[in-house]
């Protein structure tokens, strides 16, 4: 396989699980799990981790709030790890 192929190959696929794990909302999966309530019919109506410590408490509150930042984490785990030396020490810097 040619090496334009493969570039797009794991670009796409970066982009696709990016897309899919973007979409998956915690806060709205743990108040459900925690207090079989929608997130979104109370508190601010915001699905986000503020509304779900405010809602669902702290336990459900920290679980969102630790998940999201992974799926933003994954993103950048995985842009450093594709760079070359030179770009991973100007990140670093």
């Amino acid at each position: 396989m040619s090496v334009v192929f493969e570039a797009i190959r794991a670009y796409g696929l970066a982009a696709l699980t990016g897309y899919l794990l973007g979409s998956i909302s915690f806060a709205i999966i743990f108040t459900w799990l925690f207090t079989k309530n929608d997130v979104r019919a109370s508190g601010s109506g915001n699905a986000g981790a503020t509304n779900v410590f405010r809602t669902a408490g702290m336990i459900p509150g920290i679980f969102t709030t630790f998940l999201d930042m992974a799926k933003g984490a994954r993103d950048a785990a995985l842009k450093l790890a594709s760079a070359s030396l030179e770009e991973r020490n100007a990140v670093l810097l």
